[in-house]
């Protein structure tokens, strides 16, 4: 089978969870015996130097088209006025539809994969250059994350947001039924589809899978645990979380504890550094995560908004780190509270958390432990991949 894969981003390097799990589907359909192309757009905002890409990227033969994807005031009041999403129209390109269609008619594809809502764009593109079936893999459902950034926004943001929200969301339900199938990462994000497409066939959820056995289970042995958080600091989500975790829950935490906090993540928005005192240290993006996060135990994840699976929790859970994070932050993630995971909802409770892991050092790391065992039951590649392979072949089979 002949599969093009199409991104919003090129999937490198590995240091976010929408690259991540990118990489890790194409890897998979690799090691299914697919031969794989790779089309992306390179934004500027992530712009990567394809000089620079390690020489595994050189199987998968990819191609780019430089976008600039920036907010500007004109595109905004014109889609604003046209009803149109603009949050998906940053990522059209003139340029890369003749990539795109060049690169189909010199192919012979039995599949065209789109990591992403925002790639669904090109799916006219894609049917008027080629008979090769169309599967979508959204990441999240996008214009849930708009819609709780709305409600925790203030007035007149809130309702630029909630108009953003109800924008992506015409444009998401709009393009869902036009494909061939669907492969969402969790189960929620699988209802909130079937409710709009009801009946449809081809759809299966498929959590993003990881190499367990690469990843070294990293228990701290310090006496004094430490807290961190690692996450991408341009996803709203993520900034969300830090705020309300600085401001509500980790002065108590401090209060009670001599316990250190480390945030760190891409992007960090400069305001963060403002928290920076003598047991808070704001890192910013690091290069190693697996270092970074190597003498720290206690990872904090108190998301309130998105839709997906949080792959940094899957990897914290994978390293044996004792993970407390919110409902939301398990969505998708088949754990309980108190055995792989702490959750915690409010302020009150997830400082309890904090605290409790602090003061209860070998409980806690229990916890982290039944986290690892978890992962090498639940996300292994064998799984997955057993799975996707019999999933497109039988989407390849259809000829409805």
């Amino acid at each position: 089978m002949r599969i093009l894969i199409l991104t919003n981003r090129v999937p490198y390097p590995l240091h976010d969870g929408g690259n991540i799990a990118s990489m890790q589907m194409i890897d998979s359909m690799r090691r299914c015996g697919y031969e794989v192309k790779l089309l992306s757009l390179n934004t500027r905002k992530h712009h990567v130097d394809l000089s620079k890409l390690p020489e595994s990227y050189n199987s998968i033969h990819p191609e780019v088209t430089d976008i600039n994807t920036d907010i500007d005031l004109k595109g905004v009041l014109t889609h604003l006025f046209k009803g149109k999403s603009y949050n998906a129209s940053r990522f059209v390109s003139n340029e890369f539809k003749q990539l795109l269609q060049q690169t189909l008619l010199n192919g012979n594809f039995d599949l065209v994969h789109f990591e992403g809502i925002y790639m669904a764009s090109y799916l006219e593109t894609v049917r008027a250059h080629t008979n090769a079936k169309c599967v979508l893999r959204p990441h999240n459902i996008e214009y849930e994350i708009w819609e709780n950034a709305a409600e925790d926004s203030g007035k007149f943001k809130g309702l630029y947001l909630k108009i953003l929200a109800k924008q992506l969301k015409r444009f998401e339900i709009g393009y869902w039924p036009l494909f061939d199938a669907i492969i969402p990462i969790t189960t929620s994000d699988e209802f909130t589809i079937r409710d709009q497409l009801k009946p449809i066939s081809h759809i299966l959820t498929l959590p993003t899978a990881m190499d367990i056995q690469r990843i070294e289970v990293q228990v701290e042995k310090s006496n004094n645990l430490s807290v961190f958080h690692l996450g991408s600091m341009n996803w709203i989500p993520n900034q969300q979380a830090m705020q309300w975790f600085m401001e509500n829950a980790w002065p108590t935490v401090a209060a009670s504890t001599k316990a250190t906090f480390y945030m760190a993540g891409r992007d960090m928005p400069e305001a963060f550094f403002g928290y920076e005192n003598e047991n808070v240290k704001v890192i910013g993006e690091v290069a190693d995560a697996g270092l970074f996060i190597s003498d720290k135990q206690i990872m904090v994840v108190p998301l309130f908004a998105g839709s997906g699976v949080r792959i940094k929790i899957l990897e914290g859970m994978a390293a044996g780190k004792t993970i407390i994070t919110t409902s939301l932050g398990v969505q998708g993630i088949d754990v309980f509270d108190k055995q792989e995971v702490l959750i915690a909802n409010n302020p009150k409770s997830f400082a309890e958390a904090v605290i409790w892991c602090i003061k209860n050092e070998k409980k806690c790391k229990e916890i982290g432990l039944r986290a690892r065992k978890f992962m090498e039951e639940n996300y292994s590649l064998s799984q997955f991949e057993a799975q996707l392979k019999l999933f497109l072949q039988q989407v390849c089979s259809n000829t409805n």
